[in-house]
């Protein structure tokens, strides 16, 4: 899945504002195949679970399901609908990153903040990939693609067990509150 949220309906006189216009795509090859004919772009991603991806999907689903269908065949050479959500673009409180934002949030993740102007929104992103743990991957026109930074796997912890937790001497319980005296070993 893919969602595109931007200025792709009616704009005002002012060009930062207008309709919302999320763009949803069931195949993420055809569209990053159907952009990169058009433009170079980089990307930063982060690995997620299933049930994070279905938080965010439910989400994203609730906004086009309260909007209309705007169009079908969202982006030259690429398939999608268009839908106009309830709420209008703006560039500096509802933009495409303050979109993107919403997602993360779901899941705990709050990289982009309560800065609004996208342009430096790209410039802290640029900063930060690194200590944030992001992939950064360039995507460029005519279908190359450079992943300029891997993030780093996390390494599972391996739960203790309580006897083996015992055994260390460590004066602190299961729920990591501080204890006056060590833990007994069990029987």
């Amino acid at each position: 899945m893919v969602y595109d949220f931007g200025r792709y309906g009616k704009v005002d006189w002012n060009q930062t504002t207008g309709e919302g216009i999320m763009n949803v795509y069931t195949d993420g090859n055809k569209y990053l195949q159907s952009e990169m004919k058009e433009r170079n772009s980089v990307g930063y991603t982060s690995a997620s679970t299933i049930d994070q991806d279905k938080l965010i999907i439910q989400s994203f689903q609730k906004q086009t399901d309260a909007g209309q269908v705007y169009r079908t065949g969202a982006v030259p050479n690429g398939g999608g609908t268009a839908y106009k959500l309830v709420d209008g673009y703006n560039i500096f409180s509802n933009n495409c990153l303050t979109k993107c934002d919403e997602g993360l949030k779901l899941v705990g993740l709050d990289l982009i903040g309560n800065e609004y102007d996208p342009r430096k929104e790209l410039i802290a992103m640029e900063k930060s990939y690194q200590t944030s743990n992001l992939t950064r991957t360039e995507y460029n026109q005519g279908g190359q693609i450079n992943v300029t930074y891997t993030s780093k796997p996390v390494k599972p912890v391996k739960p203790l067990d309580l006897n083996d937790f015992i055994k260390s001497g460590k004066k602190q319980a299961k729920d990591n509150t501080t204890l006056k005296e060590p833990i007994k070993p069990l029987n």
